[in-house]
């Protein structure tokens, strides 16, 4: 599961950019890549704002026998912009 409630604004303004570069499809490609990450019915991630434009955070938690969320990993998804392919 893909959490993207506190990006809300910036992946909209993410994904403006990336279409407008030509990258619409890849950013789109990495989103579903977090959201189907390993388990998909019992791992969690939450996109938070990140510092660099167009990039954000992430936090990767996974669901315990006991119903409860734990943290997993951290990491980022960062855009380097159209110069990187």
């Amino acid at each position: 599961m893909l959490d993207t409630s506190r990006v809300a604004a910036p992946l909209a303004r993410a994904r403006e950019q990336a279409q407008t570069v030509g990258l619409g499809a890849q950013l789109e490609q990495q989103l579903t890549y977090l959201d189907t990450y390993a388990r998909p019915k019992v791992t969690r991630c939450t996109l938070f704002p990140d510092h660099a434009p167009h990039s954000f955070a992430f936090q990767m938690e996974v669901k315990g026998e006991d119903g409860a969320w734990r943290h997993w990993f951290s990491g980022g998804l960062i855009y380097h912009g159209p110069h990187d392919g």
